[in-house]
């Protein structure tokens, strides 16, 4: 998992000139019915998927991105997605059943609406647990027949280099402790801080 979790962070941390964003898209209101087939409507959601990544490459200069799918307690399969975009969302509050509020975007609402997929979704400016809750699905075993997790072709890759006993690492670099580097020791890695000093050199 941490390897997930420093690839996505890194690049967050490495890219701030794009705009970050937590999505979770939602299967249609059709597609929650019963029965739900057993592959809980997954090729469904893929179909939609592959038609909303292009809406997003059309509309959008740059857009790089990372995938995961989930299986609500119905059945049906829904994804969430960490997506950088080389221009922002326009998001704003809006009110829903009772007295609660989500995030909406006419953007978002629109491009679903046109491909099929439900117009219940979230969307919010990236979080470090975020990016924690994306990369826990790549060791989820449930998802069969599923990538478990999928990368955009041009998100950054970064490399690892092992030791004698086939631990692997990689250095970070001159960095200050920050969310990102908090997210990697939650996600389970090791991070070693080395604190470089100066000393006077005195004769005698």
């Amino acid at each position: 998992m941490w390897k997930h979790v420093y690839r996505i962070a890194t690049a967050h941390h490495e890219h701030p000139e794009l705009h970050w964003y937590f999505i979770t898209l939602t299967q249609d209101s059709e597609y929650h019915q019963e029965p739900i087939p057993d592959d809980g409507n997954k090729s469904v959601l893929q179909h939609h998927w592959t038609v909303f990544r292009k809406r997003m490459r059309r509309d959008f200069d740059t857009v790089m991105y990372v995938r995961v799918y989930e299986r609500h307690k119905t059945g049906v399969f829904h994804l969430h997605m960490i997506v950088a975009l080389s221009e922002p969302l326009e998001i704003y509050r809006e009110p829903v059943k009772g007295n609660r509020w989500r995030n909406a975007c006419n953007w978002l609402a629109d491009e679903l609406k046109g491909v099929g997929l439900g117009y219940i979704y979230d969307v919010q400016a990236l979080k470090s647990k975020n990016i924690r809750y994306v990369a826990k699905y790549a060791t989820k075993s449930n998802l069969t027949g599923i990538r478990a997790i999928d990368y955009s072709q041009n998100f950054p890759k970064q490399d690892y280099q092992k030791d004698d006993n086939g631990l692997e690492w990689h250095y970070l670099g001159n960095i200050e402790i920050d969310h990102w580097v908090k997210s990697l020791m939650q996600s389970g890695a090791t991070v070693i801080v080395l604190n470089e000093t100066e000393s006077d050199n005195e004769d005698g």
